[in-house]
């Protein structure tokens, strides 16, 4: 079965930037961490699968940077394609891998974008197997 999927919509929900915490002279790129959380939320009423990527960048243990991106996917036939276990709402892996790569790479780029001039610009998210998001 072909999937039709679209985009139905692209929001920054949230951009937090503490320059005071990486205005440092000797930055030290050892103490910078990234972490990414994709969350998935299924709503069937409309057809739609949501996907809420929340960066985060810590300096010395102080978050620095969050940035969170929700993109709403539309998929018409959704319906016929989900299934439920004891986990909730299911989508087919293949689905759920082309989903979370899309909203992964669009926050690089919003990510790349936002930190234009900071000193986190050269910090980018990595590549990475969107297959280890699903699930």
């Amino acid at each position: 079965m072909n999937v039709d999927i679209s985009l139905a919509s692209i929001e920054e929900t949230e951009f937090f930037y503490k320059n005071s915490i990486l205005n440092v002279a000797n930055f030290d790129a050892d103490v910078l961490q990234m972490h990414v959380n994709l969350l998935k939320n299924i709503d069937l009423s409309q057809n739609f699968v949501n996907i809420l990527t929340i960066v985060t960048y810590t300096y010395n243990e102080q978050e620095a940077l969050r940035l969170q991106v929700k993109i709403d996917f539309a998929l018409p036939q959704l319906p016929e394609i989900i299934t439920q276990n004891a986990n909730g709402w299911q989508l087919p892996e293949a689905i759920d891998t082309v989903l979370q790569s899309i909203s992964y790479s669009t926050v690089r780029g919003f990510l790349a974008a936002k930190t234009q001039g900071l000193p986190l610009h050269k910090f980018y998210m990595p590549i990475v197997d969107p297959q280890q998001f699903v699930n």
